[in-house]
């Protein structure tokens, strides 16, 4: 007879991202953003940090940003579950901000208001992250900060096997 016990743990595990200084200086980029690189492109022309909390500032209104990427692989082999991107635009902002992971988009594009808010994205998926962002408006865009939900690797506990000769046992048995 054989018995075989297997485990897998699978964990949560979360990144976040605050933009407190003005991390990306021009358009096609890649920052150390704590345990991730990301890369920003875009046709913006202005990058800096906003002095009233809204984050990373990308394009002002005389070099306006009518689009920017930001994307990493740094979690492309995880099992991500929740993107939460905290985002803006100036005031009269007419923006939108959309998820992709792995190439697929999740939930519904949102239109951006000019007050930092909290766009949540959920989904299964594996692959690169990306934020992209539109904005028809001679208008800057912002980022406050990003959050990544993802279940960190399997364990690889070796699956243990015991194995007890065959036949009828009156007393107990050891398996080792």
């Amino acid at each position: 007879m054989s018995i075989v016990l297997g485990f897998g743990l699978a964990q949560a595990d979360t990144y976040t991202y605050t933009f407190t200084s003005s991390q990306f200086s021009g358009s096609d980029q890649s920052v150390a953003l704590g345990d991730a690189t990301w890369t920003l492109t875009t046709d913006a022309g202005y990058f800096g940090i906003d002095q009233n909390g809204k984050g990373q500032q990308i394009g002002s209104a005389k070099k306006a940003a009518t689009n920017a990427t930001l994307s990493t692989a740094s979690f492309a082999d995880y099992e991500i579950t929740g993107v939460t991107v905290n985002t803006s635009g100036a005031s009269s902002i007419n923006g939108t901000v959309a998820v992709k992971v792995g190439g697929t988009q999740w939930g519904e594009t949102k239109s951006l208001t000019s007050s930092a808010t909290d766009y949540a994205f959920t989904g299964t998926g594996k692959g690169d992250v990306t934020i992209e962002w539109t904005n028809s408006s001679a208008k800057a865009l912002y980022v406050k900060s990003i959050t990544i939900e993802y279940a960190a690797a399997a364990s690889n506990v070796a699956t243990p096997t015991f194995t007890v000769e065959a036949g009828t046992y009156g007393e107990k048995q050891s398996v080792g």
